[in-house]
């Protein structure tokens, strides 16, 4: 089962967050006017995880851009923890994907966790999110 919701709204806000593996140190606002021409989508591949199992993030930009750009990925666990990554967009299809793996450093605390994907090229800005649980084995 997967989760995925795309927005789609005239304006939006984007925030980058710079992290640590423990804090988030910063956060900075960027405001930009989104593309009516775009969409994001973003999943996640299970409903819930516990130590030790992949999660494979994917999603899509549609239609396919035309130009290489990235897709910024940004976790956020219950506790505030942050992590961050990046995904080439395919230009064949516009499509990305990440994989992680849950758990295995103290961050990882039960709960809902966040993940945003964030598209900016020049004339779009694009942002979906979804969620999954995590908890920590007994």
């Amino acid at each position: 089962m997967s989760f995925s919701t795309t927005t789609s709204t005239e304006t939006t806000t984007t925030t980058s967050t710079t992290v640590s593996t423990t804090r988030i140190v910063s956060v900075s606002t960027v405001t930009a006017t989104k593309s009516a021409t775009f969409a994001l989508s973003v999943s996640v591949d299970r409903q819930a995880y516990t130590t030790n199992y992949p999660i494979l993030v994917s999603g899509s930009v549609s239609p396919t851009p035309n130009i290489p750009s990235n897709v910024t990925l940004i976790v956020i666990s219950p506790a505030g923890v942050a992590a961050t990554a990046i995904s080439r967009v395919s230009n064949s299809n516009g499509s990305y994907s990440y994989s992680l793996v849950a758990g295995g450093s103290s961050a990882w605390v039960s709960g809902v966790y966040v993940v945003t994907a964030i598209w900016v090229v020049p004339g779009a800005n694009e942002t979906a999110t979804t969620q999954f649980t995590y908890t920590v084995p007994a």
